[in-house]
């Protein structure tokens, strides 16, 4: 199957035999577009394709007791736990978090590193 970045090279290429076959004297600007276009699309095209990345989300009891990855460290993120379940909380463990609002409620946020995971699932 073709790429998206193979396709536009090959209609780039077209056009251009087609503009030197009719020996266009006004597409300089146009050629100087086309250029720019080929060069990206060969850019992207030579590009690794990113696997998915792989979380685990240990929960016992309802709770987040860890988050581990086979490949840790590999991507960048930071993985955050909010709960607004604050009825049973004390004062000191609240944070306020920022609403799409733009207000603020309080929850219970807790941070994780990614640490190895030793879990194998079956694909």
């Amino acid at each position: 199957m073709q790429s998206i970045q193979e396709w536009v090279a090959e209609q780039i290429a077209d056009y251009r035999k087609q503009t030197e076959e009719q020996q266009y004297t006004d597409v300089g600007d146009v050629w100087e577009v086309l250029d720019a276009i080929e060069r990206q699309c060969r850019a992207e095209a030579g590009k690794p394709k990113l696997e998915p990345m792989e979380l685990h989300i240990i929960v016992e009891g309802g709770l987040v007791q860890e988050v581990c990855s086979p490949t840790p460290g590999k991507y960048p993120l930071k993985v955050t736990r909010i709960d607004y379940d604050v009825e049973y909380a004390e004062l000191d463990e609240l944070s306020p978090v920022k609403q799409a609002t733009g207000r603020y409620e309080d929850a219970l946020v807790e941070e994780f590193a990614i640490v190895q995971s030793l879990i194998l699932l079956d694909k």
